[in-house]
């Protein structure tokens, strides 16, 4: 795995990549309702009238990792932290990496992996309850034994055992990783006024129907012909149309 985040400049310390989240998280949740109407519709349910606010779908989105602290309701009940306080950017001896310690074998890995086998002999170090109620000195701790290494060692030592890490690339590094480069998942084209660029393949790979490699970004006008034909236009309603300067 990695981690693709952005630098403000060299000497700030690198933080998790910000999305136009509601955009894209509500355009994937109306693609999986549609697909899941037309199915409907398939098994005889008819057509219906698909409601998709993009402030619910990014509040279901963000919920699992950003909100988790408010599932329970209650006086009697209370879990002050939630999933993304785990989940953070440490610092290396020369960049950083994304590490996420929670079980008790994680935690026991974390501490063996860097060299402080110490900490294991503090009572419930392995429980991450025990972390809970000062949980920046415990992020401080991991920091400061991460600090002599270089990204490249945490990362060896840390999946060595089983702790999930992933180092922080810049955007370069991102397209030289060995993993994106097996997969083949950025494309070289041709753009027939602009020369070559680059772009992610479709990421869902159909073993029975592929789906098509999208063409470079149209040009102004460029499909206008084949748009006007299908909409029933003659050859000549559209010269003439071009004549007039109606469409370019």
């Amino acid at each position: 795995g990695m981690i693709h985040a952005q630098k403000a400049s060299p000497d700030d310390r690198s933080d998790l990549i910000r999305h136009i989240v509601a955009d894209k998280v509500t355009s994937y949740t109306l693609a999986q309702a549609i697909t899941a109407a037309l199915l409907a519709r398939e098994r005889g349910h008819g057509g219906q009238h698909l409601h998709v606010p993009m402030l619910d779908a990014s509040l279901a989105f963000f919920w699992p990792d950003g909100m988790m602290h408010k599932t329970m309701v209650g006086e009697d009940v209370a879990l002050p932290l939630k999933l993304s306080d785990f989940y953070r950017v440490y610092p290396t001896g020369d960049g950083q990496v994304v590490a996420f310690a929670q079980s008790p074998s994680e935690l026991e890995g974390l501490a063996r992996a860097l060299d402080r086998e110490d900490w294991l002999e503090e009572p419930g170090f392995t429980n991450i309850a025990t972390h809970l109620a000062d949980f920046e000195t415990f992020i401080n701790r991991v920091e400061g034994a991460m600090a002599p290494f270089s990204t490249e060692e945490v990362v060896a030592r840390l999946q060595a055992q089983d702790v999930p890490v992933a180092p922080v690339l810049d955007h370069d590094e991102v397209l030289a990783d060995p993993q994106v480069q097996h997969n083949e998942a950025v494309m070289t084209r041709e753009h027939p006024r602009y020369g070559r660029y680059q772009q992610p393949r479709h990421p869902i790979q159909f073993s029975v129907t592929p789906a098509a490699p999208a063409g470079h970004p149209p040009l102004q006008g460029e499909h206008s012909r084949e748009i006007l034909l299908e909409l029933g236009y003659s050859e000549a309603d559209i010269d003439g149309l071009y004549g007039k300067g109606v469409i370019a």
